[in-house]
């Protein structure tokens, strides 16, 4: 059985990508801020979340594409954010393309609740937080999920973040 994949921010990207997995036949969940965009996901088939919270809870696997280093705090760390609902183990694939310093405070908030982060941006850029061997393990059982990505799968980094 295919992973239930959760989506969080459903603007060109997420939609994009949401779209792709459901034609893969994955179970998607999301997540917007903008209602439209989750009656958008509903309207492919995909099923729309109340909040980040409600998708980590009814996610094998979250991906996250996010406009702004606020919208990931608020996915994060808010009232309604992914640790609220998150089964320990859970992993983030964070597609957004932001500054370090922000993926690296979102890893830190993650990681106390148990779930982890794979900074995956679709930039192009090459730019991301050195991957830990120990998320390479984590690439290797969200790798399913990694199908809607439009580049090859680049893994990198020591046992520690940089």
């Amino acid at each position: 059985m295919k992973q239930k994949v959760g989506v969080i921010g459903l603007g060109i990207m997420g939609s994009a990508m949401s779209a792709n997995l459901l034609k893969d036949g994955f179970s998607v969940i999301g997540y917007d801020v903008v209602p439209e965009c989750v009656e958008a996901l509903k309207t492919k088939g995909g099923i729309g979340a109340g909040s980040c919270k409600e998708v980590a809870a009814e996610s094998d696997v979250v991906i996250t594409s996010l406009p702004s280093v606020e919208a990931l705090q608020e996915v994060v760390s808010g009232e309604n954010g992914i640790p609220g609902g998150a089964k320990k183990g859970l992993v983030v694939i964070e597609t957004s393309t932001l500054p370090l310093d922000a993926k690296q405070e979102a890893y830190d908030a993650l990681i106390k609740a148990g779930v982890e982060l794979l900074d995956c941006p679709l930039s192009g850029s090459g730019v991301s937080l050195p991957t830990p061997a120990a998320a390479k393990k984590r690439v290797r059982i969200v790798n399913p999920s990694f199908t809607v990505l439009p580049a090859p799968i680049i893994t990198w980094g020591s046992s520690a973040w940089a």
